[in-house]
């Protein structure tokens, strides 16, 4: 691959990355860029200015909760002479001629794992070198008079192939795309897929690493026993999973699910929508509601049983855009503090009403999954 020297570090990082990045240099984004064009990532740039930030001096005054550090998104052509924001965690209103704040881009980026294998047998085929692919992300190649396995770790979908048995059948090489080099129980010659697309090494180079894997002493059998399947009797009936139940607790403006503070009385806003939400989910129990039939609340229904309505002039921004964050909130902390398998509806549920087209949308409570607790 043709790069400049100042474009293979960025290049390498990018591809060996699941990070994003907040104001890349120049010579990071226009290597994303390039990367892009190639498809080789999928892009995705953000502006965000930080709601409360000292370093804002002519909008400090203004501020409500010093400790507010949430990034609120504006548009590629945010005009601070005329347009103005809101803050959804603390309900603050940021008006035009009056915050000057700075601007924040991020960029993140997607591999395209499918372009990064066509890429690697494509530079197989110039190779000139005899080779044939096993399975995905699997090839085996000729090489100075024996076969090597290579193995690209993150293309590789089939757990047969990365068990100690057949690794140790012929020589073999790991190459991997990230950075998620596993704990091996074994030696076993690892390359960076981008030391090979930033031609820090070459393909012969690479082969000429091979070697059959050997042992490494008092450790378990297999490379990833996350992957290795059970052996399972036909005979043997598979444990019913329990049923999800959440303990909903909404306390002094706080809500909490399994005693987890998942949208705080700060984001005033976040909170009275949750309360629309929930005075709705009481109505439905107690009118005895089919759970399936309980009412789904539009944005514009949201907005009408506000106590402040008169001050929603933005439904997407004011209403649809904090109850999607406290979705994706409180999936993100059920999931890191407890550990469980959270979907995104499975607190505040998005759904189709049941008598227009699927194109517009209702939320509310989900009532298969929830229960109060005093």
């Amino acid at each position: 691959m043709d790069l400049q020297s100042s474009q293979k570090q960025a290049a390498a990082d990018i591809l060996r990355s699941h990070d994003s990045w907040i104001d890349p240099s120049k010579a990071y984004l226009e290597t994303a860029l390039w990367l892009s064009d190639l498809s080789f990532v999928k892009l995705k740039e953000v502006d965000f200015v930080i709601c409360s930030r000292i370093e804002d001096h002519l909008d400090w005054p203004h501020v409500f909760y010093p400790d507010c550090n949430n990034e609120i998104p504006i548009s590629r052509d945010f005009d601070e002479e005329c347009d103005d924001m809101i803050c959804e965690d603390c309900c603050r209103y940021i008006l035009p001629n009056t915050h000057q704040k700075q601007r924040f881009h991020l960029l993140s980026t997607n591999l395209n794992l499918e372009k990064i294998a066509s890429w690697f047998e494509d530079l197989l085929s110039s190779s000139k070198l005899i080779w044939r692919r096993a399975a995905e992300g699997v090839y085996h190649i000729s090489s100075q008079g024996s076969i090597v396995s290579v193995i690209i770790l993150d293309l590789c979908t089939d757990a047969v192939h990365l068990t100690v048995d057949k690794l140790r059948i012929q020589p073999t090489i790991l190459i991997i795309v990230r950075e998620n080099i596993p704990n091996l129980p074994l030696v076993l010659p690892i390359v960076k897929m981008s030391d090979l697309f930033c031609e820090h090494k070459t393909l012969n180079e690479i082969l000429c690493e091979a070697a059959i894997p050997e042992l490494i002493a008092n450790v378990s059998t297999q490379i990833f026993p996350i992957i290795s399947l059970p052996i399972i009797s036909l005979k043997e009936v598979k444990p019913k999973l329990p049923k999800k139940i959440l303990q909903l607790k909404f306390s002094h403006g706080v809500v909490y699910i399994n005693d987890i503070e998942v949208v705080n009385k700060r984001a005033t806003l976040c909170v009275s929508i949750f309360r629309v939400l929930f005075k709705q989910f009481l109505n439905d129990f107690e009118n005895d509601v089919p759970l399936e039939k309980h009412i789904p609340l539009s944005i514009e229904k949201i907005a009408d049983r506000l106590t402040f309505h008169s001050e929603i002039t933005d439904l997407e921004q004011q209403i649809r855009y904090p109850l999607n964050k406290m979705q994706r909130t409180i999936k993100e902390k059920l999931a890191n503090q407890l550990g469980l398998s959270i979907k995104r509806d499975d607190v505040i549920q998005t759904i189709g009403w049941p008598e227009l087209t699927c194109k517009e949308h209702g939320y509310r409570l989900n009532p298969f999954t929830l229960v109060l607790k005093k």
